[in-house]
């Protein structure tokens, strides 16, 4: 029987442990806030500088909903009043008001947040499944439907970066001509997690296809069955030759 990970021993562990990496950055991100707070794609910050207040400065977006935060410089000092999770959410007015926006204002950001919401899930799922095909390495035909959800993974991810990037520069530039510069748009740090589980699936790609294309000093073996793995041998001729082991 074959053991998942007792061929290719070396290509697998990278691979592996490359798409487990990215998963988990694209799952964070697809459950970011409000269900996880501090990872959120882009935030609508006041531009006045307080030094201490009450009073929320800063409205910050996540693939199911929005939270207002009370930020000093830099450091938001809380999180609270959040809206959702839900699906397709819009600002209510009375979080808006926190900080002094106009609906019109978060209504831009939620239009496309709501592509945003369909786009993650999918990235995350793709990911998923070419880690669960990457740990049967021993059958080829399984290592080529692996660097095959690689590949969709790869797209996906670098769809969503692109998205989300071009979300936050299209909204910068429409919030500050409609707030005349009071109130600024800037990246989240999901934006980043996107980003480096993109690189890191499309790395993992170029490994699997050192498995699934027999290249990069990976070589099909003669008289080898790929898809059944016997670390004694094979019937040749009547008797047993030995094959080895590969890593």
């Amino acid at each position: 029987m074959a053991r998942p990970l007792g061929r290719h021993r070396a290509i697998a562990s990278i691979s592996v442990s490359l798409l487990l990496a990215a998963f988990v950055l694209l799952l964070l991100v697809a459950i970011s806030l409000p269900i996880i707070k501090p990872i959120y794609i882009l935030a609508l910050q006041s531009t006045i500088q307080v030094q201490h207040t009450t009073v929320a400065t800063e409205l910050r977006f996540g693939v199911w909903g929005v939270c207002a935060a009370n930020t000093v410089g830099n450091q938001a000092t809380a999180v609270a009043n959040c809206f959702g999770p839900q699906l397709g959410y819009q600002v209510p007015p009375s979080l808006a008001s926190l900080i002094g926006i106009t609906p019109e204002v978060t209504s831009i950001l939620t239009k496309v947040l709501l592509v945003l919401l369909i786009l993650h899930p999918i990235a995350a799922g793709l990911s998923l499944l070419s880690l669960f095909f990457s740990l049967f390495m021993a059958s080829h035909l399984v290592s080529v439907l692996a660097l095959l959800l690689a590949v969709l993974s790869g797209i996906a991810s670098t769809i969503v970066f692109a998205a989300d990037l071009a979300l936050v520069i299209i909204a910068r530039s429409k919030v500050k001509n409609l707030t005349e510069g009071q109130f600024t748009v800037v990246f989240g740090n999901a934006v980043w997690m996107v980003l480096a589980a993109m690189v890191v699936t499309w790395f993992a790609s170029v490994v699997l296809s050192a498995r699934a294309c027999y290249c990069c000093g990976v070589k099909k073996r003669h008289q080898e069955d790929d898809d059944y793995y016997n670390p004694y041998g094979y019937a040749n001729s009547g008797g047993y030759v030995s094959t080895g082991y590969r890593y």
